[in-house]
This record gives structure tokens, C-alpha cells and sequence, in this order.
């Protein structure tokens, strides 16, 4: 499981992230999957073509993450970003369709892009969100206020290959503290919307 992964990472110290930072021309996002996978590659390297060998396990949804409680958020949240990784590394989106809320844009944006890609033959690697467990707030479940989780994320360097094996597109490590706004919809929490803590798109 990555969040087990990710524990033992930051136990271990492994994880060394640091604060937030917005330094001109860093990248912002998360995975960016926007490059056309059918476009000339944007870098001149080429590899055989092949699938991704990506062997991830499916997220496994945790017993409390439908909770209306604090613990319920957090757990959801992080489920959510397991789920977010399986589907950039596998092109799975189901289980993405799965937690998103009707009028989550960043859910809609992702799944479209991954689609595209890999209906396209392509797939991205690397991409990894890795969660700073020390910098985990919940806002929570209260009425009248946004439930929402804001975490460090760690977002390592990914890129894009097109079907016939070019790398049309990279991203370096990148570190950012996002927003994972939350709705409830009878006894279960969908993701809202994903954004950073300074209000930009994802």
C-alpha cells in the first residue's frame, strides 16, 4: 500500500520535504498530463514503444474513510491520493470516477487527460504524490464550513510517453501544499475539488 510506503518513509526519515515555496518559473501543478499525447514529442528522446510496466496494487478504500469525523476526512483524504497515483500509473481512472463529486473540475480534467493518453497508446511515469504526514490539517466536518484537508505534497518528477515511444513531455520534482475540498453525499465523502493552498488550479 503507498500510504504504508509513505509512513515508514517519514518514520525512517526518508522523506525530507521542506515548506512551500513560490519561486518564478518552479512548476505548480500537479502530474501534468496536458501535453496532446498525439502532438510531435516536445523532447528529442525516443524509447521503444511498449505499455507501462507499472505494476500497481488498487487503492483499498480504509474502513473509516466515509466517517463524519476529523479521522474520516483524513482517512478519505489520503485514500484519494492513493487513488490519484494508481490512476497516473496505471491510466485506470475507475476508481477516480468512483470518489469524485458531480462538479469536481480536477477530477473531470484528469480522467479526460488519462483517457485521451491512453486511448492514445501512451502512458505517464512517474508522477507520485507523496503526502507530508506532518503537514496534514483538517478543516472539519462542521455546518456551514468547507470540509477540506490541506497537506505538503511531494509530486515526483513524471513524464509522458506517446504510443509510439517518445517522450513528449516531462516534469521535475515539484513540492506544493494543496487544498482536497471534500462533499458529503449521503454517507459518503466525494472529492470536490483539489487546488493549491494559494487558491491557483491545480
Amino acid at each position: 500500500m503507498i500510504i504504508r510506503v509513505v509512513r515508514l518513509a517519514l518514520f525512517a526519515g526518508v522523506v525530507a520535504l521542506v515548506g512551500c515555496t513560490d519561486a518564478a518559473g518552479e512548476p505548480s501543478t500537479l502530474p501534468d498530463v496536458t501535453a496532446p499525447p498525439s502532438a510531435t514529442p516536445a523532447v528529442s528522446e525516443t524509447q521503444t514503444p511498449s505499455e507501462s510496466t507499472t505494476t500497481a496494487e488498487p487503492p483499498v478504500e480504509p474502513d473509516n474513510a466515509h466517517a463524519h469525523s476529523a479521522e474520516g476526512v483524513e482517512a478519505f483524504t489520503l485514500y484519494a491520493i492513493e487513488v490519484i497515483n494508481y490512476a497516473y500509473q496505471t491510466n485506470d481512472v475507475t476508481y477516480l470516477e468512483q470518489i469524485s463529486s458531480d462538479d469536481c473540475q480536477f477530477c473531470d480534467n484528469a480522467i479526460h487527460r488519462l483517457t485521451t493518453i491512453s486511448n492514445a497508446g501512451g502512458h505517464v511515469e512517474g508522477g507520485v504524490l507523496v503526502p507530508d504526514l506532518r503537514r496534514l490539517s483538517i478543516s472539519g466536518p462542521t455546518d456551514g464550513v468547507q470540509t477540506s484537508a490541506g497537506v505538503e505534497l511531494m509530486v515526483t518528477a513524471s513524464k509522458i510517453i506517446d504510443g509510439q515511444g517518445n517522450l513528449t513531455h516531462t516534469e521535475p520534482d515539484r513540492e506544493r501544499y494543496y487544498i482536497f475540498n471534500l462533499a458529503r453525499e449521503g454517507d459518503l465523502w466525494k472529492l470536490k475539488e483539489v487546488s493549491r493552498a494559494d487558491g491557483s488550479s491545480s
